[in-house]
């Protein structure tokens, strides 16, 4: 037996360790994707949070009203999660989603610049809620009123309304009446409304 068969000099890669290589290249790469992955999900997440009921009731409210000056009081910051939502609405900025909704409604493209989308893992995305798909909404031409409950009770305290105010009626039947008085005072109170938009 010669030297160089000791000490391995000309040994030869057989198929089995080359496949092998292969899967461990692969599986390294896999790491460092998922890597990448979960350091970016935990910096989306340290700079994210969970929108307060106030700003929840803004969006059905917003749309509502057809009021995209609404939307601006809901913070940049605040993240939905929805796990059992279809593929594409199961993550997104609650700012996004109301700035969609109106312009989808009213028809307004130049709202859509206001749109961000909230990436995600795989299926977790928010791609419904981004500016591309906006502008396509809009493009349509076909103005549409999502169906979106909000808290009648919560918009009406934030406005500065009390139980008295409400007499006979419940929160429900007080914000359709006032609604449909439409003397202004509805369109002077929302300017007062909490503004979440630049909270740290």
């Amino acid at each position: 037996m010669g030297l160089d068969s000791l000490v391995g000099k000309d040994k030869k890669i057989t198929p089995i360790n080359a496949k092998a290589e292969t899967i461990n290249m692969r599986i390294y790469i896999l790491l460092v994707i998922f890597s990448i992955l979960f350091w970016a999900q935990s910096t989306t997440a340290a700079e994210t949070r969970s929108p307060t009921p106030l700003e929840r009731a803004y969006v059905g409210f917003a749309l509502d009203q057809g009021n995209h000056e609404i939307c601006r009081k809901i913070s940049p910051r605040s993240l939905e999660r929805a796990s059992f939502n279809s593929p594409g609405t199961r993550k997104y900025y609650t700012r996004s989603a109301c700035f969609l909704y109106v312009a989808h409604l009213t028809l307004n493209s130049y709202l859509c610049q206001e749109v961000r989308e909230a990436k995600g893992w795989f299926l977790r995305s928010g791609k419904y809620f981004s500016r591309e798909n906006c502008e396509n909404l809009v493009k349509s031409g076909n103005s549409q009123r999502a169906n979106m409950g909000f808290d009648h009770e919560v918009i009406l305290r934030a406005l500065g309304y009390t139980e008295v105010d409400l007499g006979e009626q419940d929160w429900l039947e007080f914000y359709h009446g006032f609604r449909r008085r439409n003397d202004g005072s509805l369109q002077h109170r929302i300017k007062d409304l909490p503004d979440f938009s630049t909270d740290e």
